[in-house]
């Protein structure tokens, strides 16, 4: 029993061996490097062993990614919003300002979550408070636009284009 539990230890870690070899400011450096100038496969490795070490901008790239459709193993990749979602909500809870905004957005669009807009109005403001006034702003005025519209009886979408 020992010696499984060991085992399972050595695996666990296995993962994290390469990683300790690498600073954590370098290793998010070249997978922002990598993310940035398109190249999801190399990124994808980096920012999964940032995510183990709960580093909010890998989970937000990982996320983008998977909305996206890139960076797996085996191409073609399939871009899934909900798995995306499920990357920003992890990053978000973190306070972690470009989560927050790109789920805020999620759901205002209903990409990977239901619709609500109010979830999208608060975590619009948390971006906001967390360095991302710009997104924040454009997003809530998105949202208000689509309210006033929707009580004037036009149906609106906060979706935007």
């Amino acid at each position: 029993m020992r010696c499984t539990a060991f085992l399972v230890m050595v695996a666990a870690s296995a993962g994290l061996a390469a990683a300790d070899a690498e600073p954590l400011d370098a290793m998010l450096q070249a997978a922002t490097a990598d993310f940035a100038g398109g190249r999801y496969a190399e990124a994808m490795p980096r920012l999964r062993a940032l995510s183990l070490r709960d580093v909010p901008a890998a989970d937000t790239m990982l996320g983008v990614m998977a909305v996206r459709g890139v960076g797996c193993a085996t191409p073609p990749c399939r871009a899934d919003a909900a798995v995306g979602a499920a990357w920003f909500m992890r990053a978000a809870r973190r306070n972690y300002g470009p989560a927050q905004l790109a789920l805020a957005d999620a759901y205002a669009r209903g990409r990977g979550v239901p619709v609500n807009w109010e979830r999208a109005r608060g975590l619009a403001l948390a971006a906001a408070e967390h360095g991302q006034q710009a997104g924040a702003r454009v997003l809530l005025a998105r949202l208000a636009a689509a309210r006033r519209a929707e009580q004037a009886g036009q149906g609106a979408s906060p979706a935007g284009r």
